[in-house]
């Protein structure tokens, strides 16, 4: 791809630059900036952090299942494993 004329484009962002820092009337900067989040964001936010505090892994599911597996009691359902498997496939 060829571009023509860069030198163009870049006086017109060089000119743009100067006007925005010249904005008459503009209030001087006050050295802050200040956010509000939405109460929605709020919330979501909390429970960001609540789900971090949460393990990655259910710690006793695996213990119970090893103990399954161990005593020989563990039961899978060959329906659970195939709606499990289709449902997966249909992502």
């Amino acid at each position: 791809m060829k571009v023509n004329n860069v030198n163009d484009v870049a006086g017109v962002y060089r000119a743009n630059a100067k006007k925005a820092r010249r904005v008459e009337g503009a209030a001087p900067s006050q050295g802050r900036d200040e956010v509000t989040m939405s109460p929605q964001a709020q919330e979501v936010l909390a429970l960001k952090a609540k789900m971090a505090e949460l393990p990655e892994v259910r710690e006793d599911r695996i213990e119970r299942i090893k103990e399954n597996l161990e005593s020989g009691t563990y039961q899978v359902s060959p329906q659970a494993v195939a709606g499990a498997l289709l449902r997966i496939s249909k992502r």
